[in-house]
Formats: C-alpha cells, sequence, structure tokens
C-alpha cells in the first residue's frame, strides 16, 4: 500500500504595518464610499449591492493580513476595529436592514 504523498505547507509572510495601513485606507474609502451611496436617495439597494460586495471583499483581504500582527499595534488594533463596523454594516445590509415597509 503507498503511502499518502505529504503536500509541503506554505507559509505566507507577514504583512507589514504598511501593507496592513494602505489595505485599512482601501477598506475605508470603500466603506465611505458605500456611506455615500446609501445616503443618495438617488440609489436603490439593488445599485448599493456592488458597493457592499467591494466592502467585504476589502474586509475579507484585510483578515489574513493581521495574523501575527501583534495585539497592542496601533494600526493593527485600528484595521480591527474597522473591520468590525465595515463588517456590522455587511450583515446590517445583508439582512435586510434598509428594507422599507411598505
Amino acid at each position: 500500500m503507498a503511502s499518502p504523498m505529504i503536500q509541503p505547507m506554505i507559509i505566507a509572510p507577514l504583512a507589514s504595518q504598511n501593507e496592513v495601513y494602505q489595505r485599512t485606507e482601501r477598506m475605508l474609502d470603500s466603506m465611505a464610499n458605500y456611506q455615500s451611496l446609501l445616503a443618495d436617495p438617488k440609489f436603490n439597494l439593488r445599485e448599493i449591492a456592488p458597493a457592499v460586495a467591494q466592502l467585504k471583499e476589502e474586509s475579507v483581504s484585510l483578515g489574513p493580513m493581521l495574523k501575527g500582527m501583534d495585539e497592542k499595534d496601533p494600526v493593527a488594533q485600528i484595521a480591527r476595529e474597522a473591520m468590525i463596523i465595515a463588517n456590522k454594516e455587511i450583515t446590517r445590509f445583508e439582512e435586510g436592514g434598509y428594507v422599507e415597509d411598505v
């Protein structure tokens, strides 16, 4: 019986503080865009959905970058707090928090 082939683990290098900062900036820019669309009555929820998807993509891509960063690192703290706020807003949108009762 042949033994199973073992695949080597690829460990991604830790993100630098500057990379986390830049990714956080992009996520905050996405959040600002989403906020402005949400505040503009010209846009309906279907038109806003791509902005939510972009915000979600930015938040998801930031998560792995924070693994291995010191909890007390100020950039990591800001990034984590921004992710929490973004994820709460994404959830609110996806669960219909902005659907008006008719």
